[in-house]
């Protein structure tokens, strides 16, 4: 990622400054284009975190994964509140804020839910391409020696997307790629789904070229998952539904021993959008996987069935 462009004083809060009670002081202003802009946080370099829980969360994981502990440059927390007890010792500057000026701050319509909102840097795992002098580079040094990435192409829901970068991390997989369309990780939703794991899991945004190029260089294999559809006389007719059962038993043991059964040293699980599933050059490069389900309802989130991929495509040593 490119380096960070330098604020201007009139975004930067004075030194002396340790309460703000006017939603017009330019620094709440900046907080709050940093929290709904996705160009100006990259451009700025840094995130908003909403929420003394998730920031919490963050003070489990960050300190220990940078080994540095003041990781938040700007801790705002509600007057009268409890969050500067808690929070204090992680943030390089508190400053205390009005009820008027947190919900400025947060965009959560009652105080009551958000005591505390944080701005910090983007993880420095973090590496977007577009903003890459070297894309080659960059990616080598990303993720030096990928076995398990998880790829994600065009997948717009936070939550999702969120959701996806946990369980990747949950699972130890080695770093997650976001192809173009996806939701930038770094909105406050996913943030919020992804429980802080945005700053354990090594991210990277770029488009497809880049990924084959890394692939092709560490001999990774693609995998896609995707669903096997009933047509509507199978889900509608009963009669029609137990004769595919019968031919869907058939196919879940060999799918199950299909996903049992593959080896590779290095892969990429690639994961479709929620609508439309796999681009067309996505799905013409991948081996196909599906999760066996025998029962009528076929359709599973793209986060459950993600995650179901995730566990049972994890390194073979970790499995139980």
């Amino acid at each position: 990622m490119a380096p960070s462009v330098a604020l201007s004083d009139e975004v930067r809060l004075a030194a002396h400054v340790q309460h703000l009670s006017s939603v017009a002081n330019p620094f709440v202003k900046h907080v709050v284009k940093l929290r709904q802009n996705s160009a100006y946080r990259y451009a700025s370099g840094s995130l908003v975190l909403v929420g003394d829980v998730p920031l919490r969360e963050l003070c489990d994981i960050v300190p220990s994964k940078l080994g540095k502990r003041a990781f938040i440059e700007y801790l705002f927390v509600l007057e009268g509140s409890n969050a500067r007890a808690s929070l204090a010792q992680f943030a390089q500057r508190v400053v205390e804020v009005t009820p008027g000026v947190m919900h400025k701050l947060s965009g959560v319509q009652s105080t009551q839910g958000c005591n505390a909102v944080g701005v910090t840097c983007l993880p420095s795992s973090f590496c977007c391409l577009e903003r890459s002098l070297d894309n080659f580079s960059s990616l080598s040094s990303w993720c030096p020696c990928p076995q398990r990435l998880l790829v994600l192409d065009g997948i717009q829901d936070p939550g999702n997307v969120g959701t996806l970068l946990r369980t990747a991390a949950a699972f130890d997989w080695d770093g997650v790629f976001l192809l173009n369309g996806c939701c930038d990780p770094f909105n406050e939703k996913a943030l919020r789904a992804s429980r802080g794991a945005c700053f354990w899991v090594p991210l990277a945004c770029g488009k497809w070229d880049q990924l084959q190029a890394l692939a092709k260089t560490r001999k990774m294999v693609f995998y896609a998952g995707e669903a096997q559809h009933k047509t509507d006389s199978v889900a509608s007719n009963q009669e029609n539904f137990d004769q595919w059962r019968k031919k869907e038993d058939q196919f879940c043991t060999s799918a199950s021993e299909e996903l049992g059964n593959i080896n590779e040293e290095s892969l990429c699980l690639i994961l479709g959008n929620e609508g439309q599933g796999l681009s067309e050059e996505t799905r013409a490069a991948c081996r196909h996987v599906s999760i066996p389900m025998p029962g009528r309802f076929e359709s599973l989130n793209v986060a459950v069935a993600g995650g179901i991929l995730l566990y049972l495509l994890q390194k073979k040593q970790q499995k139980m």
